[in-house]
């Protein structure tokens, strides 16, 4: 995520950079970027309220539909861009938008690293060689499935971004299908679960609780195929 937002900023402190600081912005400049796939999900528009502003990130099972880096100018309020943020999740039919703590006031300012490169970018605290003053504003957008397979998964930090099971929800059917805690995920319904494909977000979106999903997992060395019921998707 980190990598991500620096990458932003490059790109917007340098759109910033070609236009005078005294000139006002009619309404915030954007960048929007979709998740690491392929394929990126294409969904149906919805009403603007109807899209949820949160603070941290649900504990349902989530779909990552990308991330909107907003800047606004020095006058900019953060009610103001969290507006435009819904109005722009809206158009790509999110369930909510996730604020990052990275968000607030930043300022640009200009650099010249040793080998006598100058340069743009964004620092929170103030220097020398300001430029201009930005409201900036990082947020997810997600959707909400209806249903999930009700499985708690360990940190991919941790696994090399294998998806091994750590635990049950409450309402889990998985356990009694034949999942045990240690298995590596790693295919639903045909989906390989690598990121590479939107497919199985799709598919996620479109499962109801009661449907049977047919899940591939690898325990010990031996690729086992499971019919998991799915369950109702809460916290």
């Amino acid at each position: 995520m980190t990598q991500r937002n620096d990458a932003l900023l490059a790109i917007l402190a340098g759109c910033m950079s070609m236009a005078s600081s005294a000139q006002a912005l009619a309404e915030p400049q954007y960048m929007f970027t979709p998740p690491h796939s392929k394929l990126e999900l294409k969904l149906a528009p919805r009403d603007v309220s109807s899209v949820q502003v949160l603070e941290a990130t649900p504990q349902r099972s989530l779909v990552d539909l990308g991330q909107l880096a907003i800047k606004g100018d020095a006058t900019s309020t953060r009610e103001e861009l969290v507006a435009f943020a819904r109005a722009k999740a809206a158009e790509r039919g999110a369930d909510f938008l996730r604020i990052s703590s990275k968000s607030g006031e930043m300022t640009m300012h200009s650099y010249a690293p040793s080998g006598g490169v100058t340069g743009f970018g964004f620092q929170r605290r103030q220097s020398a060689q300001v430029l201009n003053t930005a409201q900036m504003l990082w947020v997810q957008l997600g959707a909400v499935p209806k249903a999930a397979l009700g499985l708690e998964f360990m940190d991919r930090m941790l696994t090399a971004a294998r998806i091994v099971v750590k635990g049950f929800k409450p309402v889990s059917k998985a356990a009694e299908a034949g999942v045990m805690i240690g298995d590596e995920i790693v295919a639903v319904e045909g989906f390989a679960l690598d990121g590479d494909d939107a497919r199985y977000e799709m598919w996620k979106l479109e499962g109801q609780p009661g449907q049977v999903a047919h899940v591939s997992v690898r325990r010990e060395g031996t690729v086992l195929s499971l019919n998991v019921p799915l369950v109702a998707n809460i916290e």
